[in-house]
């Protein structure tokens, strides 16, 4: 019977009551469906899905069913109860930037992304990419720009969603922390691997990134890929020559070494370089 009442309610169908929509979503929660496959309009049991009936249910608070939802080990269901409690209370920051607003819509978003990131399965830990972009592309909707408070918490993350997916993590920093690209990189630093993915996705993408990042980017590509460094050096500015000489010929790159010596004006240097290299 609550499976059929979910199924008509997410249709929109019928509207139940308060204690009906309440019943409705805490057997989905706790026993019934939590995908979101597409659904024809006949097809009663994909609709009766937790996602679908809490996008045209919109309760006011789930925390008291998330919490059951994860104690009883459904996992996924407690991940969908949280989005869906985060982005309730981002839309309330939205509204009144109150100093309790910002603390527990940051405070939902952390939850969020741990949580997603603590499953086993790969597929939900990447939920934490799509809840982010969707719940702050939905906030900046209402709101000028990122509360920097929720900001904080998705920079904080930043290590761990590198460590699930490098590429996609340079996407949320183009995308949500635009104007904070020095602060997502260094929130990277203890984890040079990730930060180098991270930032060469970034200049491959043409994303804002200041030339003291740049200077690390350099720096971590003489490390990670040497032979790629002439290249980019060929095709960028905004790099210290004198520096990135001395951190060229620390690693013995000889083909950028040369480059860079030509830019001073060595092109003698450069020369000879370039022949014992042939030597």
């Amino acid at each position: 019977f609550l499976a059929y009442l979910a199924a008509h309610a997410a249709r929109g169908v019928l509207v139940p009551t308060q204690s009906l929509s309440e019943e409705v979503l805490r057997y989905l929660a706790l026993e019934g469906r939590t995908d979101d496959v597409d659904a024809t309009e006949d097809d009663l049991d994909a609709w009766a899905s937790l996602p679908k009936c809490l996008r045209v249910l919109q309760p006011a608070n789930v925390s008291t069913l998330q919490k059951e939802a994860s104690a009883k080990g459904r996992s996924e269901a407690s991940i969908i109860l949280l989005e869906y409690e985060a982005a309730r209370l981002l839309d309330s920051l939205a509204s009144e930037k109150s100093l309790e607003n910002r603390q527990r819509a940051a405070e939902a978003v952390s939850q969020t992304i741990k949580a997603s990131l603590a499953h086993a399965d790969l597929d939900v830990k990447k939920r934490a990419f799509a809840f982010i972009t969707s719940s702050i592309s939905s906030f900046l909707e209402k709101a000028r720009r990122l509360d920097t408070t929720v900001a904080a918490a998705i920079r904080d993350a930043l290590p761990a969603l590198a460590q699930v997916d490098a590429s996609q993590t340079a996407q949320v920093i183009a995308n949500v922390l635009p104007d904070d690209v020095a602060g997502a990189c260094q929130a990277l630093a203890a984890k040079p691997s990730l930060q180098f993915v991270v930032l060469d996705e970034l200049i491959r993408t043409d994303a804002s990134v200041d030339d003291e990042e740049r200077a690390v980017y350099v720096e971590l590509l003489c490390d990670s890929a040497p032979h790629r460094v002439h290249a980019y050096l060929a095709s960028h500015d905004g790099y210290d020559v004198e520096a990135t000489l001395e951190l060229c010929r620390r690693h013995r790159i000889d083909d950028a070494t040369a480059l860079l010596l030509e830019e001073t004006g060595d092109g003698n240097g450069a020369l000879d370089l370039i022949l014992r290299g042939l030597g």
